[in-house]
């Protein structure tokens, strides 16, 4: 855990996880960068994007056996809506995400290993394309322009109001699920995992709205 105070307002700042290069100030919303002990404040603040999902900063939850918490989230938009992805840190010392879209959360985490990617410039131009993720064959069947819209707690990564990626999405059609994105700076980064629920991931620490009970 690293404790500075915010380069905007001099609110204290807490980075939880050693994985963690970006956190929203909870007193001005503005994104800090970390550089090992140093913290550098860039770009917009960050809009707190109101919804009624259950999930929230404190969670905690366990997948495959493997405790983790729930230390960010950045709100996601494409042409026909918006999604959020919640980092998740688990106690290896390893990351991954929760994607939660109209009521359906996927599970997501790096490979094990790293795999042998087509060109994803020429993706969209390509009609049948596959993938092989850690021996499993994933085949694509979406893929969008994504707009970030805000972002809240920790995340693995710089991110700001307005940046643009575009995300690809695959399925082995046995449930599994694969997503790659190609990032602002030409970067990719692949992530695996699977639909899952919240009793699965055996979340604790949701949120409660009043007259609802828990969800």
């Amino acid at each position: 855990m690293l404790k500075g105070a915010c380069p905007s307002c001099g609110g204290e700042l807490i980075f939880r996880s050693k994985m963690s290069v970006l956190a929203v100030c909870s007193f001005c919303r503005s994104n800090i960068v970390r550089h090992d002990l140093n913290l550098e404040l860039i770009g917009k603040k960050s809009e707190l994007i109101e919804d009624m999902s259950p999930l929230q900063i404190g969670c905690t939850g366990r997948w495959h056996n493997k405790p983790f918490w729930v230390l960010g989230k950045q709100t996601l938009s494409w042409e026909d809506g918006r999604w959020n992805e919640w980092y998740i840190a688990f106690q290896d010392n390893t990351f991954g995400w929760i994607a939660e879209a109209q009521g359906e959360f996927m599970l997501l985490q790096k490979p094990k290993a790293e795999p042998n990617l087509p060109s994803l410039k020429n993706l969209k131009e390509m009609g049948n394309v596959q993938v092989k993720i850690d021996q499993a064959i994933y085949k694509l069947i979406d893929q969008k322009k994504v707009t970030c819209l805000g972002s809240d707690g920790e995340l693995p990564f710089k991110t700001v109001i307005g940046d643009v990626a575009y995300i690809f999405d695959f399925t082995d059609g046995k449930g599994g699920f694969a997503s790659i994105e190609l990032d602002n700076f030409g970067s990719s980064h692949v992530y695996v995992g699977e639909y899952t629920t919240l009793a699965k991931m055996r979340i604790q620490g949701l949120r409660v709205f009043e007259g609802w009970g828990r969800p």
